[in-house]
């Protein structure tokens, strides 16, 4: 699931993995790919307690929202405060997801030593922007969410059968294209670590 999500909702280079800012432009092509269809990590246990089992993909997301705060709190990063006027069609998702990170957040740590309404309104505008932007860029690139989501899914389950029959210096490389007639042909080409060679090629 995290080779996949990086493939997929990373979009913006491995350099930028790591970052606030990239994290959330991740969650919104998360949002795109498989929050609006309800299909999240249903076992992931890195959740807010409210989120698990009885609400929706955004209370989900909201809890990657309330885990990149606490990086943001306790580093002393500073995000970028971006003009939100280039975002005109926010995404009711997006929405539901800030309401509930803003809530999680100012009931859980207002009070926290060092916290400043200054820095919670930039960390949320940075939010609004980025996922806006993930989501945008996701839908660009996928043009369907369906298509985005299928693709995902099939890449996540030939990656998790691969991990399960690896012999011990073997890694393998996914092969898939994003055209909606080959979302079902996704491919695997073993490779032989010790020696950098290819062994085979199957579906």
């Amino acid at each position: 699931m995290t080779v996949a999500h990086d493939l997929f909702e990373h979009q913006q280079g491995v350099d930028q993995i790591g970052t606030i800012e990239d994290e959330f432009t991740a969650l919104g092509a998360m949002w795109y790919i498989r929050g609006d269809w309800e299909q999240l990590d249903p076992e992931s246990q890195n959740i807010h307690p409210e989120s698990q089992n009885i609400h929706p993909a955004s209370y989900h997301i909201a809890s990657d929202v309330l885990n990149s705060w606490y990086l943001y709190a306790s580093t002393g990063y500073d995000v970028a405060v971006p003009d939100l006027e280039r975002n005109d069609g926010f995404d009711t998702g997006m929405f539901d997801t800030y309401s509930k990170a803003r809530e999680w957040i100012l009931d859980e740590h207002k009070d926290d030593c060092g916290f400043t309404f200054a820095r919670f309104r930039a960390f949320m505008r940075s939010f609004l922007y980025n996922f806006q932007k993930g989501l945008t860029m996701a839908e660009e690139r996928f043009g369907s969410q369906q298509n985005a989501s299928i693709l995902f899914w099939n890449v996540v389950d030939v990656i998790q059968d691969q991990c399960q029959h690896l012999e011990p210096g073997e890694s393998f490389i996914v092969k898939w294209s994003e055209a909606e007639s080959e979302l079902d042909n996704v491919s695997v080409e073993i490779l032989d670590t010790y020696y950098g060679e290819s062994r085979e090629d199957f579906e």
